[in-house]
Formats: C-alpha cells, sequence, structure tokens
C-alpha cells in the first residue's frame, strides 16, 4: 500500500523505471519462490526503493516463506519437453545463505 510519494522502481530490460504511487492499490512482488516453483513461468521482480530527500516515506515488507528445512523446487505441472527443468530443488535455507551471501545489487537466483 503506498502513500503519493514516490520511490519504488522495478528493473525492466536492464533499466530502472519508477512506478507511480496508486493510494487505491496494494502491491504484490512474486519471490523467488513463486519463480522456482513455476519453473520460471512467473517471474521474481527486481526492485529497490530510492530515498525521497525532502518528503518522508516509509516502505514496510511482509515475507511468506517455506520452513529453513522445507524443499522447494519446481511443480511437476510446470514442466513439460517444452519447459524443460529450469531450478534443482534445494532447502529453502540453503536458498536463503546463498542469497545473503551475494551482495545487494545481484539477484539471489
Amino acid at each position: 500500500m503506498q502513500d503519493e510519494v514516490k520511490g519504488l522502481q522495478i528493473r525492466k530490460g536492464g533499466n530502472w523505471i519508477d512506478m507511480n504511487p496508486r493510494k487505491d492499490a496494494f502491491i504484490v512482488m512474486i519471490g523467488d519462490q513463486i519463480e522456482i516453483l513455476t519453473n520460471g513461468m512467473y517471474k521474481s521482480v527486481e526492485h529497490r526503493v530510492l530515498v525521497n530527500r525532502s518528503i518522508p516515506r516509509i516502505s514496510i515488507a511482509c515475507f511468506y516463506a517455506p520452513a529453513e528445512g522445507d524443499v522447494i523446487g519446481p511443480l511437476g505441472k510446470f514442466m513439460s519437453k517444452r519447459t524443460p527443468l529450469m531450478y534443482r530443488a534445494v532447502k529453502f535455507g540453503d536458498y536463503l545463505n546463498h542469497g545473503f551471501s551475494k551482495p545487494l545489487n545481484e539477484n539471489p537466483t
């Protein structure tokens, strides 16, 4: 949920694009886990939030994730001869550790 203060950007084609705030909408970003579960059918959105030096802005993120010991991998219904396996199954805790070991400007997948 946003107010009128800009700051959210998404990366598309190597460029950062400003997202115009909408007071009547929620932004839901599909996470990396959904990209993995759908074998790449749904893409995770690389995003960032810029500081506005003249107007205060608050960002609150909520995360829903599996337990660290749960294994995530592509679901069978998203794989076929035309859509081969794109991601290997991995324990969610290992995925997190790998992602947190990279600099903030790199995609963890």
